[in-house]
């Protein structure tokens, strides 16, 4: 045999296989589907163990890579495979989507290989059976010697909603009772709407618009890439967050403004649970973020404003806080401390503290097998009193005739600010960072203060309005500013998500209360048999019981 022969050979083998017939027995075989479903309950279980992409990582690359190297930090080099297969999103991966169509696909071969013999079981039922079928079936009733008229039983029948057919065969009145037959069928409305829903799933995953803005209180986003027509725009112009009354998030709301082409087109509330609609999209509240800073750099010799941006702070750095009170109990410091490098592995910063001849090294150190945390303080230079202290969380010791105390470490917001311009002449290794801190003793909670690290060879902090000068640059925190997460979605597949619905419930509907009963009778001289068919929920036994009793036909005590 040839090559190409072999090859032909190979190639009908294969069309031989994946022909329509045996492509389809495949699909409606009990085992496959069993093994689809558990394919997607194995999927979703990875998506339930194995951490997802939060929702404001969609919205903000920033925030996507953070969340990316924190997964590389905790499970290595596996970490970046796991992202290329979709695991890290996999109820919007490949994996997912297949798994859907296969089940479609699944369940519209079975309903079709189902079809023709209960169409047939509607249409042309089997009307007549032999006596041993009254014998054995699994519902069936005998009253022997009760005389029984055959004309009042098609009357019961009927009352009870039984299309009655009669007739008469070698002396003996035979009756075919059948109700709700058509509710058979109900099982196809139920299997297309599982259909419907799957297909709904799909469409939306494959042709339905979504995007999600990250956007700050009074500032605003496009929903489409520059270029794209029409051009709608997002404006947030108030956001704002609700407290019970122990101080716990209650709710939050954004006031939108959406434009279109450049014209106000609609204003809008918005919540998580009340979203608005135009043009076909629908504009949802995500989530609400409080944390983010405002800040503007301006040239001090031209005026010009250089920067003006709100970035939100999405990351999370310790913040350890340091009080220091003089012998007669005067505060003199009290702040949270942001950190600008590293010393021997211990990150910290320097401190300025009034009394003390030069600046203080205050650094975070933790044990290695990770005990709790301390603040390490100590003096440059090789004096014998030289400032050395190591403090435990609200531990507190006395040196140079201050009393230093560790009082609290929390967990402040930060993000790196790569846009963030340079002072003429100044570099930096990283980008520069932003840390959101509290304000100290006297000044309150809401008062926000932000420190500013890489711009200057000192870190720097502002309070709420206030300005400081790097450099010939004047870099001024404006404001503390929360930002929105605002989801603009256009979903093609949410009709047919009502209808699949709808079909659903009213499918479980007509099989569990509407189910198709049908009943043989045989009415002679020696009494009344009858047998019947119906689901196993229903209590046939005791209906034959009612029907035989309300046509004078009491049981016998040998009746099923």
């Amino acid at each position: 045999m040839t090559t190409m022969q072999r090859s032909l050979a190979l190639g009908i083998s294969a069309w031989k296989w994946v022909a329509p017939s045996r492509l389809i027995r495949l699909l409606a075989n009990v085992r496959f589907a069993a093994a689809v479903v558990t394919a997607l309950v194995v999927l979703g279980l990875v998506g339930v163990l194995v951490p997802q992409v939060p929702e404001a990582a969609r919205v903000d690359s920033t925030t996507m890579g953070r969340w990316l190297d924190a997964r590389d930090a905790a499970m290595g080099p596996v970490a970046g495979w796991l992202y290329r297969l979709g695991i890290f999103d996999i109820f919007h991966s490949a994996w997912m989507a297949a798994g859907l169509v296969l089940l479609a696909a699944s369940v519209v071969a079975c309903t079709a290989r189902r079809f023709a013999p209960i169409w047939r079981n509607v249409r042309h039922p089997v009307k007549v059976v032999p006596d041993a079928y009254l014998d054995s079936a699994h519902y069936r009733f005998f009253a022997e010697g009760q005389a029984v008229d055959a004309t009042v039983l098609e009357g019961v029948l009927r009352r009870h909603h039984y299309s009655v057919e009669r007739w008469q065969a070698s002396g003996v009145e035979w009756l075919f009772a059948d109700r709700y037959p058509w509710a058979q069928l109900a099982t196809f409305l139920s299997h297309a709407a599982l259909v419907l829903l799957i297909t709904a799933g799909l469409v939306t995953h494959f042709t339905g618009f979504t995007a999600r803005l990250f956007v700050a209180n009074g500032g605003s986003d496009p929903v489409f890439p520059m270029g794209h027509s029409p051009a709608i725009n997002v404006a947030v112009t108030n956001a704002t967050s609700q407290s019970d009354s122990g101080g716990s998030p209650a709710g939050s709301s954004a006031d939108l403004s959406i434009s279109k082409n450049g014209t106000l087109a609609k204003v809008c509330t918005v919540t998580v649970t009340q979203p608005c609609t135009y043009d076909g999209y629908r504009f949802r509240q995500a989530f609400y973020y409080p944390y983010g800073a405002d800040l503007q750099v301006r040239d001090v010799a031209t005026g010009r404003v250089l920067y003006r941006d709100a970035v939100p702070l999405t990351g999370s750095k310790p913040a350890p806080r340091l009080t220091v009170t003089d012998s007669s109990g005067q505060v003199v410091l009290d702040e949270a401390l942001a950190f600008s490098g590293a010393v021997g592995g211990v990150e910290g910063t320097s401190v300025t503290i009034p009394g003390v001849a030069q600046p203080l090294w205050a650094g975070l150190a933790t044990e290695a097998s990770g005990g709790a945390a301390r603040l390490v303080l100590f003096e440059g230079g090789n004096a014998s009193d030289a400032i050395r202290l190591d403090l435990p969380l609200h531990g507190e010791a006395i040196a140079a005739g201050l009393r230093f105390g560790f009082t609290d470490l929390t967990a402040s917001p930060d993000a790196p600010a790569p846009a963030l311009p340079l002072p003429p002449g100044a570099s930096a290794a990283v980008p520069p960072t932003l840390q959101l801190l509290t304000g100290g003793l006297g000044q309150s909670p809401q008062l926000p203060q932000l420190s500013v690290v890489g711009v200057g060879s000192e870190p720097f902090s502002l309070k709420q309005g206030e300005t400081a000068t790097v450099g010939g640059y004047e870099y001024t925190f404006l404001d503390q500013k929360p930002f929105v997460g605002v989801e603009v979605k256009k979903d093609r597949g949410e009709l047919l998500v009502w209808i699949g619905s709808g079909m659903l419930v009213l499918g479980l509907c007509l099989t569990l209360w509407l189910p198709r009963r049908r009943l043989w009778a045989k009415v002679g001289q020696d009494g009344l048999r009858m047998a019947g068919q119906a689901p196993r929920t229903g209590n046939l036994r005791r209906e034959l019981e009612a029907l035989a009793s309300e046509a004078a036909a009491p049981p016998v005590p040998h009746s099923h």
